[in-house]
């Protein structure tokens, strides 16, 4: 982030914040979600704001969520230290039983924390005979059980996309 010195007409100063995503900060909160829910969230990004810094006042906690940004499929929380697993969970609370928000399309929030991502290419994108698209909770058992990532901690859940429209095959991104 840049902080901008900015002189209003009463002679005060104001700083301006830029925001730079040339790198991922610990103290931003990634939550992947779906774009109607991004919409809804986007449109009403200063009342979760307040709201997700009431609970956090309420819970006798020092964190402080700044602001919402949105990136395609992903919203992001930034906050004034890194967030604990029981900030995040409060955040993920707070969008699941919001109106109009569809909680099934909403991922567990994590920390954008890491620079090293592996990338799977040419797997099935719908799990063997059925209709359903693969899930990250199948690409985890299937980590657990090999021995090549006994040593890796992943940062979070896989994200799953279709190659393209027209394909059955997944890229699978995972950050480690």
């Amino acid at each position: 982030m840049v902080f901008n010195n900015i002189i209003n007409k009463s002679g005060s100063i104001k700083l301006k914040v830029n925001m730079t995503t040339k790198r991922p900060l610990r103290k931003q909160v990634v939550i992947s979600i779906s774009e109607d829910n991004a919409k809804v969230i986007g449109s009403n990004a200063s009342s979760y704001i307040k709201s997700i810094n009431k609970y956090f006042q309420e819970a006798n906690l020092n964190t402080l969520a700044d602001f919402i940004c949105l990136e395609k499929l992903d919203i992001i929380i930034i906050t004034n230290q890194v967030a604990s697993a029981h900030n995040m969970s409060i955040i993920e609370d707070i969008l699941k039983n919001s109106e109009n928000i569809n909680q099934n399309l909403i991922e567990s929030p994590h920390l954008s924390q890491s620079k090293l991502f592996l990338k799977i290419l040419s797997l099935l994108y719908y799990s063997e005979n059925t209709n359903q698209a693969i899930s990250s909770n199948i690409i985890l058992r299937v980590f657990k059980e090999l021995y090549t990532f006994n040593n890796i901690a992943l940062v979070s859940k896989p994200r799953i996309i279709k190659a393209s429209p027209n394909s059955d095959s997944a890229i699978i991104w995972i950050d480690i």
